[in-house]
């Protein structure tokens, strides 16, 4: 096996990271497996809450590995993913026949960049198209049909937003053009130039201005591939048009911590978990928004979705704490491996009680990779 991409972090720790890629080819192509089946076996007039959340952490998974990895490519699109599968499976649109088409698409799209990684071709797969469907479904448009041909679907860009974009203090100066190469390879994401600093702004931090129609919450996790979100910085670009400002100003100017009942859906939405039915507090925070409303009362006469388990059985988790779960649980997998890899070169009586540590370690990463 060859591999094209190294990370700043397995360089700056003295690893070749190159040595571990099998593991995240493995996992990833076991999350797009049942990314497929659950997609294909979704019911698109009543998907249940246990579906959506499988769903949606086989692409997240996908997306922490690849990242961790540095595959930039396979990142940028299983974020673009996430994003609609998280409308999704909070009831802020409804799957239709060609989303689940589009999503299927992009799954054959990320096992085409895997067999590429693998094989060690440099040659990108063009998600163009792909990426443009996806995003028009999660800005709940009518997603443009993806063309035969597979060229680059153009979509109206409304909401246009110009932004000052403030990052650092940023332990390289090259995370810098590293964020702009990020948003020149996402479509959709906006385009992103460095501007002059502020008279007073942190020398090691960065000012860049940004023109889109992403939300903040979209760019601080497209930006947190590389940099920290608590040091990204988000306001309205000064003396922009009196409407983007105004638009832009609706939205706080420093990224907040999520609040402490937003919940991934990680562990009641698992499979082969008990269902995660809504609670009341949540219930009531979907119709507070506009999105929620509107689905409330389109359909009236849909009866309520059955609530057979008790409040006992559903875990709530922030989302800074499943995100770091799940970097965790690539540190662990990665550090399992090298151990092994280690382990060879020991006499025969330690190394036959290392392995029998190492296998219980593995069997401890599979349960808690299942859980």
């Amino acid at each position: 096996m060859t591999a094209q991409t190294s990370t700043d972090s397995g360089a700056s720790a003295g690893i070749d990271l190159a040595q571990f890629y099998q593991v995240f080819f493995e996992e990833a192509a076991e999350n797009l497996a049942q990314f497929e089946q659950l997609v294909v076996t979704l019911d698109l007039h009543d998907p249940d809450d246990e579906t959506l959340n499988a769903i949606f952490r086989c692409a997240h998974s996908i997306k922490g590995g690849a990242a961790t990895f540095g595959f930039a490519d396979l990142a940028a699109l299983t974020h673009i993913m996430e994003t609609l599968l998280d409308k999704l499976r909070r009831h802020e649109t409804l799957p239709t026949r060609s989303m689940v088409d589009t999503l299927l698409s992009a799954g054959d799209a990320l096992q085409a960049m895997l067999q590429r990684r693998q094989a060690g071709d440099t040659e990108a797969v063009d998600v163009a198209a792909l990426q443009a469907a996806l995003v028009s479904f999660a800005q709940d448009e009518a997603a443009p049909a993806l063309a035969a041909a597979g060229k680059p679907v153009k979509t109206a860009a409304p909401g246009m937003r110009e932004l000052e974009v403030i990052a650092g203090p940023l332990a390289h100066p090259s995370l810098a053009a590293d964020l702009v190469e990020l948003f020149a390879e996402i479509a959709g994401a906006g385009q992103l130039t460095v501007t002059d600093a502020l008279a007073d702004q942190d020398p090691l931090s960065v000012r860049f201005k940004l023109s889109t129609t992403s939300s903040d919450g979209d760019l601080l996790d497209l930006c947190g591939f590389h940099v920290p979100r608590e040091q990204i910085r988000i306001a309205p670009w000064p003396g922009a048009d009196s409407d983007v400002a105004a638009s832009a100003a609706e939205l706080p100017a420093t990224p907040a911590p999520p609040p402490a009942e937003e919940s991934y859906g990680i562990f009641s939405g698992a499979p082969g978990a008990p269902g995660a039915p809504a609670t009341p507090g949540s219930m009531d925070a979907t119709a507070a928004t506009p999105q929620g409303a509107a689905a409330a009362s389109a359909d009236p006469k849909k009866p309520a979705r059955r609530t057979t388990a008790t409040a006992e059985t559903t875990i709530r988790v922030a989302v800074d704490k499943v995100d770091q779960l799940i970097n965790l649980m690539g540190e662990l997998v990665i550090t399992q491996a090298m151990l092994s890899q280690r382990a060879v070169g020991l006499d025969a009586a330690s190394r036959h009680q290392l392995m029998g540590g190492l296998a219980d370690l593995e069997r401890t990463t599979r349960d808690l990779q299942d859980s």
